[in-house]
């Protein structure tokens, strides 16, 4: 069995030189850490529309990457129901989402790219995170089980 040493599946923290660097994600650092707010939303595209939905996004992804405090985002689609998605984006401070983004000339350009294939209107709600957890091994894909090894406890600063 090999190690192999990452960090924690959707990491909780950046380190703060790297808060507020558009895009740019910075490694774990549990003495400088800047706690990760998760927005998540809710999105259900028009039936019949949910491809040409996944292409714009490709297009609208870079607009919120860009801004000031992102980390990341994924959009998943649900299986049960073909034109429901979750969008989960990773902000350092609520504000940099609410404020920031929201406030923004790059938003209008989201909303004119996107808003228009969701029925109902999205629900957008702010986490923060309480606990996680993971399987200790995984298959690397060779057939060989190798062992992830977690930086240890998290760390959350109020």
């Amino acid at each position: 069995m090999s190690t192999v040493h990452r960090p924690v599946a959707g990491s909780v923290t950046r380190t703060a030189e790297h808060s507020g660097s558009p895009g740019e994600k910075g490694q774990t650092n549990h003495r400088h850490d800047v706690p990760v707010i998760l927005e998540y939303a809710l999105l259900t595209a028009l039936a019949g529309e949910e491809g040409d939905f996944e292409l714009v996004f490709i297009q609208a992804k870079s607009i919120s990457a860009s801004m000031p405090g992102f980390g990341q985002l994924t959009l998943s689609r649900c299986i049960e129901r073909s034109s429901t998605y979750s969008l989960l984006v990773e902000w350092n401070r609520l504000e940099d989402h609410t404020e920031g983004f929201r406030s923004s000339a790059q938003y209008k350009e989201w909303r004119r790219l996107l808003h228009h294939f969701y029925e109902p209107f999205a629900t957008v709600e702010h986490h923060e995170l309480v606990d996680t957890a993971q399987n200790c091994c995984f298959w690397n894909g060779s057939g060989d089980r190798a062992r992830v090894v977690s930086p240890g406890p998290i760390h959350r600063s109020r």
